[in-house]
């Protein structure tokens, strides 16, 4: 860093110093409400069961190679993603709203609304401590409204769960009925052409049959098989996706368990906390200064110090004017006239004028 860049920046800084230190002052102060307002937070921690003991032991996770190498993304992390995209949603906040004391607030106006539903997603604080947890953290400033948004938020997620898989199963059920009954079709008629044949061709009294009658017979025989096997395949199919949809409820349950169910707060996040958190607003402020004066001295061209002079024009300096308040020091008297009066040169940082 050059004497010339700190000069600039220190004379920069200097010159309207009060102007510059209003975002640092401006933003402290916000922060004052926010270490002074209690908050309470009213934490869910949900334990996430794999569907079989073969994955959970081996830990199978999908895979992402956008950058050559593997990133794995786990059911907690696919969770905890699932839990910010509804939280964005206006329909799953709205419901979680619906069922805590501020749903007086969703008849409002569409700013009240609005604001209400900014104020639920800012709450929400979804966390992954282990590959198969999920923490939820609600916080309000009210305990009994954290521990109301929390459990609202399980049960909305739990609700929309639930509806995901009836719809998932009754579109099985129909892709299923729809198929069943070209498929019962095709096989009357391969029945029906087995059934042809045989009376056109019924068994010989003496003798075998001829070759050709053995081998068209198979193939009829093998195709009326092969399409039992494939009604019988969906039916199956069709009947698990009932069955599925009768115990969704069940299913939920057990994929998602809840280990810590919310409480109310007993008492509000402790000032430390919020300590570390409010420094953010300083920094921030003193951050927006910074560039305010790096944006000033990008823009101002000019020459305010004889090295200025020297690295922008390349000329030599002639002569400057002293400031103000510099104390001039008297010069021999010579023939009875006063000679002009030498100021005390500092060659890097006088104001150049020529």
């Amino acid at each position: 860093m050059s004497r010339r860049f700190i000069l600039r920046f220190i004379e920069t800084l200097l010159r309207h110093r009060w102007l510059h230190l209003l975002p640092v002052v401006g933003l402290t102060l916000l922060a004052i409400p926010f270490l002074l307002t209690p908050v309470y937070i009213s934490h869910a921690t949900i334990y996430l069961q794999r569907d079989n003991l073969l994955e959970t032991l081996t830990a199978i996770r999908l895979r992402d190679t956008a950058f050559g190498g593997v990133t794995v993304v786990s059911l907690a992390q696919i969770t905890a993603s699932e839990f910010q995209a509804l939280a964005s949603t206006e329909a799953f906040a709205s419901a979680v709203i619906a069922e805590t004391d501020l749903r007086d607030q969703l008849n409002g106006s569409s700013r009240e609304v609005e604001q209400v539903l900014t104020l639920y997603r800012e709450s929400l604080t979804v966390a992954v401590p282990a590959d198969n947890l999920i923490r939820l953290e609600l916080e309000a400033e009210r305990p009994e409204l954290a521990y109301q948004l929390a459990m609202a938020t399980l049960n909305a997620y739990r609700a929309w769960n639930i509806n995901r898989s009836i719809v998932e199963g009754q579109i099985a059920q129909t892709f299923f009925a729809e198929l069943i009954e070209p498929y019962q079709r095709d096989l009357a008629e391969a029945r029906d052409a087995q059934r042809r044949y045989l009376e056109l061709y019924p068994d010989p009294a003496v003798g075998n049959r001829p070759v050709e009658e053995v081998l068209e017979l198979t193939r009829l025989q093998n195709e009326v098989t092969l399409l039992e096997q494939r009604l019988q395949d969906i039916q199956d199919k069709a009947e698990q996706a009932r069955l599925a949809e009768l115990q969704t409820d069940r299913d939920i349950d057990q994929t998602y368990r809840i280990i810590d169910l919310p409480v109310v707060p007993p008492a509000p996040e402790p000032i430390v906390a919020r300590l570390v958190l409010a420094t953010i607003f300083p920094l921030a402020g003193l951050l927006v200064m910074m560039i305010f004066v790096f944006a000033r001295m990008a823009f101002d061209r000019t020459l305010l110090f004889r090295i200025d002079v020297y690295e922008e024009l390349a000329l030599p300096v002639l002569t400057e004017v002293p400031p103000a308040r510099q104390h001039l020091v008297p010069a021999p008297h010579s023939r009875g006239r006063t000679a002009p009066s030498t100021p005390i040169d500092d060659p890097f940082t006088r104001t150049a004028t020529s």
